[in-house]
């Protein structure tokens, strides 16, 4: 299984130079053979469904809003969201926190949310914990 983390800060900061700061949401998308673990800062994505809507509008998967701005429906039966959470990122302790959920989408994939993280180059050197 491929992996990926999606960067929806638009600043492009998630580098192998290491991450900045931050306390995001993220949402846990699967599909196909690729889970993707896609996160934004809360100024910009207060709900989770934003995130998924983002994700899905970025790479034309089909989308409508259930109940704007709480739930997003996506109309690909081979996409599957894996829940959400938090995202604590802290550079100078090197560590990366994963933690609660999405009222949305349920508790996430732990075991996905924590390959995923580990296999991004940003993450190399960072010690990655989960909480549910």
């Amino acid at each position: 299984m491929k992996t990926e983390v999606v960067d929806l800060s638009g600043d492009g900061n998630l580098s192998a130079a290491g991450p900045p700061a931050m306390v995001a949401k993220f949402v846990l998308v699967e599909q196909d053979d690729l889970v993707s673990l896609v996160f934004g800062p809360v100024d910009r994505f207060r709900y989770h469904a934003a995130l998924l809507d983002r994700f899905c509008q970025d790479r034309d998967i089909p989308t409508a809003w259930v109940k704007k701005p709480d739930l997003v429906e996506v109309f690909d039966d081979s996409l599957e969201i894996r829940g959400g959470g938090w995202i604590e990122v802290d550079p100078d302790k090197r560590r990366v926190k994963l933690y609660g959920y999405s009222t949305a989408y349920g508790r996430f994939h732990s075991e996905q949310a924590l390959k995923t993280v580990e296999s991004h180059p940003a993450f190399s050197e960072f010690t990655i914990t989960v909480r549910q």
